[in-house]
């Protein structure tokens, strides 16, 4: 249950995510390891390691880091830590960052204001502006309010069935996380429809616990 909710499936980084190191349990992280890490990870990869290339390649959460050094955002996180970031941003694509807009969307109850993404959000407001927005955060709302009125227009059965499809394609109850790298679909339109904002209570009502 601890790696499921905390860990993406990971005990390692479960433990990451709570701030403590899996081999030292109970002893929170430093800065230095989190900092020597990351710098590990962008040497052996030979550039500035994307959140989902830390998650792939580092020893912690790409969560943790985001949150001790930039404020939940890995982007401000990275620059904090003196890396540049310009290829992280070409990096990302827009549907990968539509469906996390998305996704604080349904958390929220309502389209993020740039502050608010900053707060819950996967990239940084700049990077939204920059794939998304043309320099105006209005242009952003208007994107992601066009793409919420197509997806709230996904009948409970559409929805029901994608979330089989993902658990048959992975043998296993997905993360959130997982759901959202393989599904056109957000976990927390599923979390909303069915669990009242719980994945796990949504999962539990699929029959998929």
């Amino acid at each position: 249950m601890v790696a499921r909710r905390f860990g993406d499936g990971s005990w390692s980084k479960s433990i990451s995510e709570l701030n403590y190191d899996s081999s030292e349990l109970g002893i929170k992280i430093s800065d230095d390891k989190l900092i020597k890490d990351v710098k590990i990870v962008s040497e052996k990869i030979g550039h500035t390691p994307s959140h989902k290339e830390y998650e792939k390649h580092g020893n912690h959460s790409s969560r943790t880091i985001s949150k001790r050094f930039g404020n939940n955002s890995w982007e401000e996180a990275l620059q904090e830590l003196g890396y540049d970031t310009e290829n992280v941003r070409k990096q990302i694509n827009q549907k990968a960052l539509k469906k996390d807009l998305l996704n604080v969307t349904d958390k929220l109850g309502h389209v993020p204001t740039r502050p608010e993404y900053k707060e819950h959000g996967i990239y940084s407001p700049n990077t939204a502006l920059s794939r998304l927005g043309s320099g105006s955060w209005g242009d952003v709302v208007e994107t992601i309010k066009e793409q919420r009125g197509i997806l709230q227009k996904v009948s409970y059965g559409e929805l029901s069935e994608d979330v089989t499809y993902v658990v048959n394609k992975l043998e296993s109850v997905p993360t959130e996380d997982e759901y959202n790298l393989i599904s056109e679909y957000t976990s927390q339109l599923v979390a909303n429809r069915f669990g009242g904002g719980s994945w796990d209570k949504a999962l539990e009502q699929l029959n998929h616990k």
